[in-house]
């Protein structure tokens, strides 16, 4: 009571005025607020949804690591051992960057029964796989297939157990992204209505405070107007106006009872008022011109942002289906590249086969070459030795001669001998008989040196037709050994090209599906910040229509002020 009667009119429409402001400037901060709290929401749910992709990816290393397994298992390579550490460190560098980030127990529980799982299957390749693979190569056997089988299968079971727990944990970081979202949902829902009802009280208690103190000073503007009209029709017996206030109406009120004598200055007073009031509405008018302006600008704003975002989303949509469209391209790409490559390391081993071959064709036709050269040699002196050989013919037949009677006397010691002598006997006999054919040889060795001389210049003339056709060959062979070098040097280089162009199509071929993914995500918070834009947008024209109400008032205080003016126009001051 004591602010209505010590206050004046500026101080309370300005206080009036703040108070509005102060509602507004409220509601605004409890909008920036939820809008925090809902972008923390995003934030955990985005979160969420990371960790439920490194679920995925866990599940995928998991099986990457039973395929390493399987590959061990039939061939011990090395390079086999060092992929299945290189996915046993990434393994535990995703668990501990998922148990990190879980909360909940129950999700803990999986993280901790994957873990356990996945420790299992390291020790088993690490004490049961590992030394009997080892054991059975050391003795450079190979490993039984049914033995194969029982440890493939092993680690399939545990591999099985552990993407069942990966599943039910990626299932349940969906559930809590799912419920999020729905609270976020609510939450902004309840946020936006309870921004809109604080608006609104906002706006009817400020309305409510304009109009009570409007209100009391139209009253008692009202018994001054009448007052004045009185004293305008020359009534200087009206009583006078007692106000309990002390504001402008109450300086009025004593001017107008101290002016019945002074009725100029009394005019002169209520013109300035007047003037004030006209002034003030002015500038209310102003302000909220400007205000409706400004939200007229954000109401565009924000209906291009809603057409902005519509484009966005239907852009998503297409950029999903090429990203689909490429993924199964590539997918196709990566299994012909892989065809191409083992047919080039078919072709490369089939090549090596040749040059191989080759190379051994060349060093016999080496060796021929210089055995045709050494027989040229041989039966060139094979020629030369003719008339040798028939001198040591006759010499064979001289000692089959002497052979003979030493076998002759050999039997007559063997009978001599008695049973001790019996197979040294039939030594004899046989040497006799060897004797003696030995003589018939080498007369036939005679009779055949005459046409072995003759057959001897024929055969050294086709070995030296011979040897120059083995060397034309050794060239030719030599020539066919380069272009195998040749072409075996370029099936290396495209075997390593497919490889390359393997690994790239695989590697594009995870991150399309990466980007499936966060297409998908990006789909999903464009629609839901679609409604959000479409709650600001109905709130920004409810404020709006509200600034057109106020507008309005500022016009008719404006009238007002006019109408009171021209009341006292035909005082003459």
């Amino acid at each position: 009571m004591q602010f209505k009667r010590k206050s004046s009119i500026g101080r309370k429409y300005g206080l009036v005025f703040y108070a509005c402001l102060s509602l507004i400037i409220i509601a605004f901060l409890f909008i920036l607020f939820s809008l925090s709290s809902t972008l923390k929401t995003i934030s955990t749910t985005e979160q969420k949804a990371n960790d439920a992709l490194k679920v995925s990816s866990a599940s995928e290393i998991f099986k990457q690591k039973y395929i390493v397994i399987t590959d061990y298992i039939t061939k011990a390579a090395p390079e086999n051992e060092s992929a299945y550490k290189d996915q046993v460190k990434k393994m535990n560098q995703t668990l501990a960057e998922l148990k990190r980030n879980m909360s909940k127990q129950d999700q803990l529980l999986l993280l901790n029964a994957a873990q356990t799982m996945n420790d299992e299957l390291d020790k088993f390749f690490e004490t049961r796989i590992k030394p009997e693979v080892n054991s059975v190569l050391s003795n450079g056997g190979t490993l039984d297939p049914l033995k194969q089988i029982e440890l493939q299968n092993r680690a399939a079971v545990i591999r099985d157990v552990s993407s069942e727990k990966l599943s039910a944990l990626e299932k349940l970081l969906a559930e809590d992204r799912a419920e999020l979202i729905a609270q976020t949902e609510q939450t902004s829902n309840n946020r936006i209505l309870l921004s809109s009802g604080f608006i609104a009280v906002s706006i009817l208690l400020s309305a409510l405070l304009l109009f009570f103190v409007s209100r009391r000073i139209r009253k008692q503007l009202a018994l001054a107007v009448h007052m004045c009209k009185e004293l305008a029709s020359g009534n200087l017996l009206v009583d006078d106006l007692h106000f309990r206030s002390k504001d402008e109406t109450a300086d009025i009120a004593n001017a107008m009872n101290s002016l019945k004598a002074e009725l100029k200055q009394s005019i002169q007073d209520i013109f300035a008022l007047s003037e004030k009031v006209r002034n003030m509405s002015g500038h209310l008018k102003e302000n909220t011109v400007a205000t409706s302006d400004g939200t007229e600008q954000i109401t565009q704003s924000i209906l291009e942002l809603a057409s902005g975002s519509d484009q966005q989303l239907q852009s998503t949509h297409q950029a999903a289906g090429s990203a689909q469209t490429i993924s199964s391209q590539l997918n196709l790409a990566a299994a012909e590249t892989k065809e191409a490559s083992s047919l080039s390391r078919a072709s490369a081993h089939k090549i090596l086969e040749g040059k191989t071959q080759a190379e051994d064709v060349m060093v016999q036709m080496e060796s021929i070459l210089e055995h045709v050269d050494r027989l040229d040699q041989t039966i060139q002196t094979l020629a030369q030795k003719s008339e040798t050989i028939t001198a040591i013919a006759g010499l064979i037949t001289n000692i089959s001669e002497q052979t003979n009677l030493l076998a002759l006397n050999a039997a007559i010691e063997a009978a001599r001998a008695g049973e001790h002598g019996k197979g040294f006997g039939v030594v004899a006999s046989e040497v006799r008989k060897l004797a003696e054919q030995t003589a018939g040889a080498a007369g036939d060795i005679q009779n055949i040196l005459q046409s072995t001389q003759h057959e001897t210049e024929a055969a050294s003339r086709l070995m030296k037709q011979s040897s120059a056709a083995i060397m034309k060959g050794n060239e030719l062979v030599l020539e066919v050994d380069e272009s195998f070098k040749v072409i075996s040097s370029h099936i290396g280089q495209l075997e390593a090209k497919s490889e390359q162009v393997e690994k790239a199509v695989m590697y594009v071929t995870g991150q399309m599906d990466v980007l499936n993914q966060a297409t998908s995500h990006i789909e999903h918070i464009t629609r839901m910040t679609n409604g959000n834009i479409e709650h600001i947008a109905a709130t920004t024209q409810e404020q709006n229509a509200v600034m057109q109400e106020m507008l309005h008032s500022s016009q008719v205080l404006a009238s007002l002020s006019k109408e009171f003016r021209d009341s006292f126009s035909s005082y003459k001051i």
